[in-house]
């Protein structure tokens, strides 16, 4: 079901995208029109500064992973050391083992529940304001250099790789960060 809803929606965004160029294209200024793409994937893969914040966000939840890790193995543990017993253990024995792996379910659950909300918490906290400086890079890098369009190299079929502008987005993203000031800014 989700992956024909992403199908959908992949499509209709390649349409979008095809009938916004052709429209731009079409258009009788088109000549003196400059378009760029850009991969959205290698920007939050190469940033500094994004990869800085995605640290910081694994490290918070890193830990917490770990220990269900640990959870997970100490389980295994005991489910097996109970199925291999089994046979050689008493009714009693065999409720209070099942109720001690039921306890390490609880625990798993419990604490997959708190990975989840946190990783929630770090989406909204951290991830959002990291794409929003990418769009808002990208509107930058678009209005001093005068292009056009910019879309998202996935939403085109075809394009030369000269009108690829990823390496400016990045190069933008972490001037601040990197602690460059506009004079030291490459101009085009």
């Amino acid at each position: 079901m989700r992956s024909e809803i992403y199908l959908r929606s992949l499509k209709i965004s390649l349409l979008m995208a095809a009938i916004v160029f052709m429209v731009v294209a079409g258009s009788p200024c088109a000549a003196g029109q400059k378009y760029a793409v850009v991969d959205v994937e290698l920007i939050l893969k190469r940033s500094v500064s994004i990869q800085s914040a995605i640290e910081k966000a694994d490290q918070k939840v890193g830990k917490k992973e770990q220990l269900l890790e640990e959870k997970m193995d100490e389980y295994q543990r005991l489910r097996s050391r109970l199925k291999n017993r089994e046979s050689v253990m008493r009714g009693k024995d065999i409720k209070e083992e099942q109720a001690r792996l039921e306890e390490r379910l609880e625990e798993m659950n419990d604490l997959q529940y708190e990975i989840n909300k946190e990783m929630a918490r770090i989406e909204r906290e951290i991830l959002d304001p990291e794409v929003k400086r990418i769009e808002e890079a990208v509107k930058a890098v678009g209005r001093d250099e005068s292009y056009s369009l910019i879309v998202r190299n996935e939403s085109v079929l075809f394009y030369n790789p000269e009108i690829d502008i990823t390496s400016t987005i990045i190069r933008e993203l972490d001037r601040e960060f990197l602690g460059e000031n506009d004079k030291d800014r490459p101009s085009k």
